[in-house]
């Protein structure tokens, strides 16, 4: 079985990704869309992919709940996961925060 890295080579492409977000203010809604990739250290080969998440808070500047999912294209197949996060916000500045979560993982 393939050690996958992912984490580690997210965060060194994270630079170059794109995430979109459309915040509804009515309900505080944010819809995260964005590219998501693991490298397969053994076979030396890249997988890239989408991913898709909703995000909703629940009690107002102390939880939030997302829900995301994502498709990674490797070698002959779809490798599917998704993810079901209960988040703690704390907020850094007017636009910036950071966010302390657990939750169930499906891959």
């Amino acid at each position: 079985m393939a050690v996958l890295c992912g984490l580690a080579f997210m965060l060194a492409f994270a630079a170059h990704a794109q995430e979109i977000e459309e915040k509804q203010k009515s309900e505080g809604v944010v819809v995260e869309l964005g590219p998501t990739n693991e490298w397969v250290v053994r076979e030396g080969s890249a997988n890239a992919g989408a991913a898709v998440g909703v995000e909703v808070p629940v009690v107002q500047e102390w939880l939030e709940i997302e829900l995301a999912g994502a498709a990674l294209g490797t070698s002959g197949h779809t490798e599917l996961s998704g993810a079901l996060i209960l988040k703690r916000p704390f907020g850094l500045s007017q636009s910036t925060e950071f966010m302390i979560g657990a939750g169930p993982k499906y891959a």
